[in-house]
């Protein structure tokens, strides 16, 4: 009874009555997972190691309950699933990221 699915259907199940909805707020699941505050689970973000795979929702970043009990249960992070978070640097490119782009463009073709 200890294999990881059936702790993920408890842990689901505990944050369900604690929370009452399928859904976190980014804030909550930052929390959640032992971040010591909403700013420190945005910073991991951006840095790009928020263990957490994040989705848009009508303009707020929010987290599954199923993502946060799978973290919770084995405690491997997800795959980010985009860059959506990492944000470019404002204005022109510098030279490195021009030549960065380009090696990455000629290795496609």
């Amino acid at each position: 009874m200890n294999d990881p699915i059936s702790i993920q259907k408890q842990l689901i199940e505990q944050l369900h009555l604690k929370y009452g909805r399928l859904v976190l707020s980014f804030g909550e699941a930052a929390l959640e997972v032992g971040f010591k505050s909403e700013k420190a689970g945005f910073l991991a973000r951006n840095r790009g190691k928020f263990p957490l795979a994040v989705f848009d929702r009508a303009g707020r970043l929010a987290v599954t309950l199923a993502e946060v009990a799978r973290y919770s249960a084995t405690g491997v992070p997800a795959a980010p699933v985009s860059s959506t978070g990492l944000k470019r640097r404002p204005g022109r490119p510098t030279k490195a990221e021009q030549l960065a782009r380009a090696a990455a463009a000629a290795t496609q073709q």
